[in-house]
């Protein structure tokens, strides 16, 4: 495989990613580093030596000592009471809430299927009044009063086939009908009716359809019956402060928000899936409003309506912040109450230290020197700066890396790389390097803190304390975190993400190099029928075969990705478009070979392919992009199983463009 579709080492990763490495390695550090290692600088040598001697006398402590290790843990107990109950009730607060949450959708959909159900009854009986040739204004007039209590003030009106207005309900309707139904034309909507936003007489309101035929099948005329939107979500629905109801269509249409907002118009676009966040049920989820701004907790429901088949999405909401204010409260208090007991341990220990200042010092030296000689786990030396030698060393070290740790040794052999070593000898840094061990490569943070000499000063040439933090496990986490960001988990191709970021680096190659970059945009036929007929396992290992054919049948040096679904895109690096296009016919050769399934059975699957050339001059990929889409379009509109490239679509438009002429 080449390079550049693998994941490189760890320290390559580590240093492209320096937020992430903070956030997963400084925990680790601060975990795995002694405290009293932290301090070591502000201690003198004659203190050192003080504490030799303090390691042979009795020991004594004051009673303020003695109390000190019980209120620390008095603190943390009520520390851990106090944050365990808050997040208790902090997630308790949350589930209750999704699920009046999920209540209140679920009865407020079936309000609204309720409300439909009462259109379709109403269209029935103007279809009735049709075919008994009583249809007048005066009836429609009548079923619009006897709807009106329940759908508030409908309208209805009836057009022949020719499009001329036979009866209205009411002058409103009378005079929109014939502009509202004129888009309707080309409708061929059976019952139940259809659902979309109209705006007329200065409102809005949900236009329903529905064409009326004979029983021998003879269009006979169309009915439209208008409910306006401001009943279809409020009437006989209590919601609760904070609350937000959003009615849509399925092509992400706005029909209804309720409370309604200027920027909330119905009719417009609404897109919420690519924000939403998990929930603390299945079917919740946190949501930002691109309207309001404001957080709240989301569910949706399915709302069966219109044809069979069709159904508009029913989306409510609870403000965050309204339903989390109570509990905000008590933590308010819960913190409030933890800082006292902070305070007064934090005023405990600041007379405890200004009582035995110099005892801790001596404790501290002498707690140094005792673990050293203890073989604490952490792997410790003593390095001449002058010289980079091993002037003491701990057990554990000595252990992890044999002779090569002895004193007198230089501290650089521990490196993979003896650079490395002159680089963090240097300056303070928390990135991982390669050492070697007796066990192999590890990766470890070197820590390194000058000592001062007896005045208290420190030499540029003196002695230096060095410990060694084994992350290794950490990196192995980063680069899996890497593969799941950057690659596609089912297929193993780089996803949409690395594409990319390698076309941002492969359009600076070309236009530095002068050299060809070419756009392989591959979309798999019919595909959705496999899902459906063989199911979505087998739709699932029908995209594993494809990704590896897919990926075989490029070269060397070209980048294959999945894009999502079942789109395909590949990076053709040097490659003209006489190349170029014979390797997306290899590409759709091999993808076109049937495949067997574990089961047995053989599924013939076919790709569409649309290949474009990046022109020299251009910022980035995505005229390119755009121009190889525009080829896979006339490829699949060409009888799919075929390659178009970029110049076949222009010679094919121009041809259009002078029949036309």
């Amino acid at each position: 495989m080449p390079q550049h579709r693998t994941i490189g080492n760890n320290t390559v990763f580590l240093r492209v990613c320096p937020d992430l490495q903070e956030r997963m390695l400084a925990p680790v550090i601060r975990a795995r580093l002694p405290c009293h290692l932290t301090r070591m600088s502000s201690l003198t040598a004659p203190v050192a030596r003080q504490a030799l001697s303090y390691l042979a006398r009795p020991r004594r402590t004051s009673w303020l000592r003695r109390a000190l290790p019980a209120m620390v843990l008095l603190v943390l107990l009520h520390l851990a009471v106090n944050i365990g109950q808050s997040w208790h009730d902090f997630r308790a607060l949350n589930e209750q809430t999704a699920r009046r949450l999920d209540t209140l959708a679920s009865t407020l959909a079936l309000h609204i299927e309720d409300h439909a159900r009462v259109v379709d009854l109403t269209t029935v009986a103007v279809g009735d009044a049709i075919e008994t040739s009583t249809l007048d204004n005066r009836k429609l007039a009548q079923l619009a009063s006897l709807d009106k209590e329940i759908l508030g003030a409908v309208s209805i009106a009836v057009i022949d086939p020719a499009g001329r207005l036979l009866a209205a309900s009411d002058p409103v309707i009378e005079r929109h009908a014939p502009n509202l139904l004129a888009s309707q034309r080309s409708m061929n909507v059976e019952s139940p009716p259809y659902a979309q936003p109209v705006h007329y007489d200065s409102r809005w309101g949900l236009l329903f359809v529905r064409d009326h035929r004979s029983e021998a099948g003879t269009f006979k005329g169309r009915i439209a019956v208008i409910v306006p939107i401001d009943q279809w979500l409020t009437e006989d629905v209590d919601f609760p402060p904070g609350s937000v109801a959003l009615l849509r269509s399925p092509d992400e249409t706005l029909i209804a928000r309720y409370p309604s907002i200027p920027g909330a118009k119905p009719g417009s676009r609404y897109h919420i899936e690519n924000l939403k966040a998990k929930g603390p049920t299945p079917s919740t989820s946190y949501v930002v409003s691109p309207l309001d701004g404001d957080l709240r907790l989301v569910t949706s429901r399915s709302v069966a309506i219109g044809p069979a088949g069709k159904s508009l999405t029913l989306d409510l909401g609870y403000s965050v912040e309204a339903y989390r204010l109570p509990w905000v409260h008590s933590v308010y208090l819960n913190l409030a109450g933890m800082a006292t007991m902070i305070a007064l341990l934090v005023g405990g220990i600041v007379l405890l230290r200004r009582e035995n200042r110099l005892r801790e010092q001596v404790e501290t030296w002498a707690g140094f020197v005792s673990t050293v000689i203890g073989n604490i786990p952490t792997p410790i030396a003593l390095v001449d700066r002058g010289t980079g030698r091993i002037t003491l060393a701990s057990e554990t070290l000595k252990d992890i890396f044999g002779m090569r740790a002895t004193v007198g040794a230089p501290f650089a052999n521990l490196f993979a790389d003896p650079e490395d070593w002159n680089d963090t000898g240097v300056r303070v840094s928390n990135e991982p390097v390669v050492m070697r061990t007796r066990a192999g490569i590890v990766h470890m943070v070197v820590q390194c803190s000058d000592l001062p000499d007896d005045a208290g000063e420190v030499e540029q040439k003196g002695l230096m304390l060095v410990t060694l933090i084994d992350v290794s496990q950490q990196c192995e986490q980063i680069r899996q975190l890497r593969t799941e960001a950057e690659f596609d988990a089912l297929t193993k191709l780089p996803n949409r993400r690395h594409f990319d970021r390698a076309s941002e680096r492969a359009v600076a190659r070309a236009q530095l190099c002068q050299s060809p970059l070419a756009v392989l945009a591959m979309d798999l036929d019919h595909f959705k029928e496999v899902n459906d007929t063989r199911g979505h396992a087998a739709g699932d290992r029908v995209l594993e075969l494809v990704s590896e054919r897919f990926n075989a049948a490029l070269r060397e040096q070209d980048l294959p990705a999945r894009m999502g679904g079942e789109e395909f895109a590949a990076l053709l690096q040097g490659a003209l478009p006489e190349r170029a296009r014979a390797i997306a016919e290899r590409v759709r050769l091999a993808v076109a070979t049937p495949i067997t399934l574990d089961d047995g059975h053989v599924i013939h699957v076919t790709a569409s392919i649309g290949v474009a050339m990046y022109q020299q001059g251009e910022s980035d990929l995505s005229g390119a992009k755009a121009r190889a889409d525009a080829a896979l379009y006339r490829a699949k509109r060409s009888g799919r199983n075929r390659v178009e490239t970029e110049c076949e679509v222009a010679v094919q438009d121009a041809r259009c463009g002078e029949c036309r002429t």
